[in-house]
């Protein structure tokens, strides 16, 4: 008699619901310093800290939100949510991070799900998948994804709402889009809205309708004549209304940066795909060795060395792998696609300003790597369960040894959450890490001249004017100072 409650709790316990929550939980406690944070001199001031148009919502914002570019950036939705947080928290910045943190835990949990069923649609490629295997894998990419110190940029950092924002969308309008392709019409219109939500959200979301045929590719199916009989025009023709808004968006972003676009004569059209093949290998090697982070990566122009020539032969195997492999092994090929697919707007072929790369660009396109880590993990659990000499103590080695990865990563993420607590912090952080970076000596000077602490704003602004002598702005900055300063002391 007291078996069949014993198994019911079991299978309770079991479920990828109940592991997305409690992971989602985790990623909040570890997150809730993060509240702790004010605005920063970067984009916050902008956005939302001396934004004259900043409300509560109301009609009158909306059409403020989707008919304005704000810094060079159309995200009306992004905007919108900064609306919703005025009207419950006023000018706090404590509410404003507090949103950030939910949406990287419903991200976090989305993220578990996600994970779950794409294994087990998955699953008859590899047979020895079971569904334990499955829970693990989908566990463990949930782990990762909401504790990996990379994405402490994307949370900590209230203009960056629109990352964790567009992704929660993202995810959504995968999941309807797998419900639509054995559940009917209904979800594909679902997962159109989401995609419109998430595009409005950040301009990034633009390969959206590229991620969906990756998942018609494998493990849907779909363009081999899947199990819903789909045919590969019908595939493509469904696709077009995503593709419209995806041109609609790419002109819209393009328009409004025109200015701050990297010309052809500044950095030619042959050397863009070097840079893209930088992008590819620095967001690799810093999810794998995540030191170093800093909030401002400049762009690296340096002539072709060793570092590039290891990074290009170990993207062309991977390629030339999946190439070869694609009809066989179609995991390695997706998410290969996925990753890069997903990193294609910010790999600088078409690139804005000086900055070269980006913590926050890995948010979504680091699924792809962290998925393909935990299935090897959920495989090698496995084997070591079935090897005939001490199989538990394998498996009790391969446990430490991920706890351990574990623990270093939250620890990580721990140390980094602070560095984005206020600008004087965040900006020291870039100084220690590239100390010949005027950038962050402009930034230093902006916070202590907003602290009116006027003799450091004047050392740091003076250092860099010194390390990039003809900046205007710099100029203007000291200008200030120097106008504050005799007024102060009359």
């Amino acid at each position: 008699m007291l078996a069949e409650p014993s198994n019911k709790i079991r299978k309770y316990f079991s479920s990828p619901a109940l592991a997305a929550i409690a992971i989602a939980l985790v990623t909040l406690v570890l997150y809730l310093p993060a509240i702790n944070g004010d605005f920063l001199n970067w984009d916050d001031d902008l956005y939302v800290l001396n934004n004259p148009n900043m409300s509560g919502l109301s009609l009158e914002f909306v059409k403020y939100a989707f008919t304005s570019v704000v810094n060079s950036n159309y995200h009306p939705i992004t905007m919108l949510s900064y609306a919703m947080d005025h009207s419950i928290w006023g000018m706090s910045s404590r509410g404003f991070h507090l949103t950030n943190v939910l949406l990287h835990a419903l991200n976090t949990a989305l993220v578990v799900l996600l994970a779950f069923n794409l294994i087990i649609l998955a699953r008859g490629d590899r047979n020895n998948i079971n569904d334990k295997m499955a829970l693990m894998a989908a566990g463990i990419t949930g782990i990762l994804f909401g504790a990996h110190p990379l994405h402490v940029e994307s949370v900590a950092w209230v203009s960056e709402r629109k990352d964790v924002l567009y992704t929660a969308f993202f995810l959504s309008g995968m999941f309807t889009y797998i419900r639509y392709t054995s559940k009917g019409k209904g979800f594909y219109w679902l997962t159109l809205v989401f995609f419109a939500l998430s595009i409005s959200s950040k301009p990034m979301a633009v390969t959206f309708p590229f991620v969906l045929l990756i998942l018609d590719y494998y493990p849907l199916r779909r363009l081999s004549g899947g199990p819903d009989g789909a045919s590969l025009s019908g595939v493509i023709m469904e696709k077009l209304p995503f593709i419209a808004i995806a041109v609609i968006f790419t002109y819209i972003t393009i328009s409004i940066q025109g200015d701050a676009l990297v010309s052809f004569r500044e950095l030619p059209w042959h050397e863009r795909p070097l840079v893209a093949a930088r992008g590819l290998g620095f967001y690799l090697y810093k999810f794998i060795l995540p030191t170093g982070l800093a909030p401002f990566y400049r762009a690296n122009t340096s002539p072709v060395g060793l570092t590039d020539i290891l990074n290009l032969m170990a993207l062309t195997g991977i390629t030339g792998y999946c190439m070869l492999t694609f009809k066989k092994k179609r995991l390695w090929t997706a998410l290969w696609a996925f990753y890069v697919i997903s990193l294609l707007p910010v790999l600088n072929l078409i690139q804005a300003g000086s900055q070269g790369a980006a913590d926050r660009y890995t948010y979504m396109p680091l699924l792809a790597p962290m998925l393909l880590a935990s299935l090897a993990t959920a495989l090698a659990y496995e084997h070591a369960g079935n090897i005939k000499t001490r199989p538990k103590l394998w498996r009790a080695a391969l446990t430490v040894l991920c706890a351990c990865i574990v623990g270093l990563m939250v620890y990580s993420t721990h140390r980094q959450i602070p560095l984005w607590k206020d600008s004087v912090t965040l900006w020291s952080r870039e100084r220690a890490v590239f100390p010949y970076e005027p950038l962050a000596y402009n930034q230093l000077a902006n916070a202590y001249l907003e602290n009116k602490d006027y003799k450091k704003a004047e050392f740091y602004i003076t250092t860099a004017l010194q390390l990039n002598p003809r900046s205007a702005k710099y100029y203007l900055i000291r200008s200030r100072i120097y106008m504050e300063r005799n007024f102060y002391t009359m």
